[in-house]
């Protein structure tokens, strides 16, 4: 069901926005199957503010429950100051930051970031008009964290060993 909710509800007093990173891009589809992209994003993760964080009592690497009007999912917070309180039509509003690059399949998984945000489109290009939207961010349900069976990351002999003529910096990881 695509729920949404009245601008202003307080029970979702955080607008989370949605972003890609350099290790992960898309859905994750096609980079979480790829071990050194994992090898350098393991996990996924929330940034949230230190006031935030400590207003539920949480630090980096501790999880968090993420609601919206649509699903709940439980991931580990980032604390940063990255992305603070502001004022959102004359109200305080805390903001969150998560990449989207998650899903149920791959070397790496976790919750999706995309059960949280509501699926509407939009009208001028019909692609997802939802990268910011409202969620209440609190302390975690530890019942509900979700167990994924991840596939071992494993690096192709191909990834470690010297490739001639290359400088030091430029050698794969495993270089000694």
């Amino acid at each position: 069901m695509n729920k949404v909710t009245e601008p202003g509800d307080p029970n979702f007093p955080t607008v989370m926005t949605t972003y890609h990173m350099v290790e992960h891009w898309m859905s994750g589809s096609m980079t979480r199957t790829i071990p050194w992209l994992v090898g350098l994003q393991p996990r996924s993760f929330i940034e949230i503010s230190p006031e935030l964080a400590e207003s539920i009592g949480v630090t980096t690497g501790g999880y968090v429950s993420v609601r919206s009007p649509r699903n709940e999912i439980q991931v580990r917070a980032l604390v940063t100051p990255r992305l603070r309180i502001g004022v959102i039509e004359g109200r305080q509003a805390s903001i969150a930051g998560r990449f989207v690059c998650s899903g149920y399949k791959g070397i790496v998984c976790d919750p999706i970031t995309n059960d949280l945000s509501p699926a509407d489109m939009a009208g001028d290009g019909l692609i997802p008009s939802s990268k910011s939207f409202v969620v209440k961010i609190d302390k975690p349900d530890m019942n509900k964290v979700e167990k994924f069976n991840e596939y071992p990351v494993e690096y192709p002999a191909g990834m470690s060993e010297p490739i001639p003529d290359t400088p030091w910096a430029a050698q794969p990881e495993g270089r000694n």
